[in-house]
């Protein structure tokens, strides 16, 4: 009966559409509470997939230890109540058909961060988790679920320019990448929902990919105001995930094998403008930044899907963030402990290639060990 009662309340639903937020292999807690900034405010483990140029900014050597983040939207509260239900909740999960359900887990770890003057270098392992599920009205689900695991190497260094810190660098990735099959059936969910996430016919496959990046302290300040432009291009080569342990599967037509690649990490290019002053009221080092990013990573979307805004400012051991992504507010705050960073935001990410097509409100936590 209560299978009934599913199958019936999903043809009665409203249509769900396919997941078309942008795939990032690293989201920083930091960046997503300012805005999803990243390209000139980027430190430490930021700068593996951001600007590899910022690493000349860190402003210490570091030892990354484990740091969890954990990423979830509001739909899944909600679908993780039903499913825990005792009596009705297979009933209730119909209630969560056309919404998508996103959750994230990611590590750098283990990581170290070198400044050495004009040089610096950094170096960090990446393993990160996420996936999407959203049920429709044809008893279908569509679902995307990407595993990453990889080491990148970052080098920058700073020279002068006309008196003001120019600093290029490059970020070397040896990446890994597991997807899911994109879609089952309503059936295969209520015999066995672990099919949602079935290694049937996974796309597998591993790629060596280069970043490169910039920023430029511009010579002029209004009062003590200064500015700092910066631009780079990730994924240089495209991203395409069949350069070594690519995955196969039995071509239907044919009978023979064939690759079965995982979805490439689009070429994509960035550039924006910070502004930076000191001190401002009773907080310290204020920084407001203007980015265009992902432009090539949403290659049907709108320009305003790649427009970031975001503003951070310290008191003491804190540092609270605010900002707009895709057109949807952000808020974030930092409190570095010394050994422990804890970051914590909530944002808003676009579902469909242009914005206002439907918000997904999601939040993060990040604890950060580090010496």
């Amino acid at each position: 009966m209560k299978k009934l009662l599913l199958i019936a309340a999903l043809a009665a639903s409203t249509n769900a559409f396919a997941v078309e937020s942008i795939v990032r292999p690293y989201q920083s807690v930091r960046s997503s509470g300012m805005g999803g900034v990243r390209l000139l405010t980027g430190l430490y483990e930021e700068n593996f997939f951001g600007n590899p140029a910022r690493v000349t900014a860190n402003p210490a050597w570091r030892i990354g230890l484990p740091d969890p983040t954990v990423e979830i939207n509001s739909h899944t509260f909600s679908t993780a109540s039903d499913l825990a239900s005792n009596s009705d909740g297979i009933s209730k999960l119909s209630g969560s058909t056309g919404n998508n359900n996103h959750g994230r887990f990611e590590m750098t770890f283990p990581s170290i961060y070198i400044p050495a003057g004009d040089l610096s270098f950094a170096v960090g392992l990446l393993e990160s988790v996420q996936a999407d599920a959203d049920l429709n009205r044809s008893f279908g689900a569509t679902t995307r679920a990407i595993i990453d695991a990889g080491i990148s190497f970052t080098a920058g260094y700073k020279m002068t320019v006309a008196e003001n810190p120019l600093s290029v660098g490059a970020t070397l990735h040896l990446m890994g990448r597991a997807a899911s099959r994109p879609d089952t059936s309503v059936a295969d969910v209520l015999r066995n929902p672990n099919k949602i996430f079935s290694t049937d016919d996974l796309k597998r496959g591993g790629t060596f990919d280069i970043d490169i990046g910039s920023t430029y302290m511009l010579p002029f300040k209004i009062d003590e105001i200064d500015f700092t432009v910066g631009a780079a291009v990730n994924n240089l080569f495209g991203g395409k995930y069949d350069r070594f342990a690519v995955g196969k599967r039995t071509d239907t037509t044919t009978g023979l094998e064939v690759d079965n690649p995982p979805p490439a990490q689009n070429r994509a290019i960035g550039f924006g403008i910070a502004v930076h002053q000191p001190s401002q009221w009773i907080f310290t080092d204020p920084v407001g930044v203007i980015e265009f990013s992902d432009i090539g990573n949403n290659p049907d979307g709108s320009m305003f899907k790649t427009l970031h805004i975001g503003y951070e400012n310290h008191y003491g051991i804190l540092s609270p963030r605010i900002g707009l992504n895709e057109g949807y507010w952000t808020a974030g705050l930092g409190i570095n402990l010394h050994f422990l960073q804890i970051d914590v935001s909530s944002y808003g990410e676009e579902n469909t290639t242009n914005v206002g097509g439907d918000e997904d409100r999601r939040f993060a936590i990040r604890l950060g060990f580090q010496i």
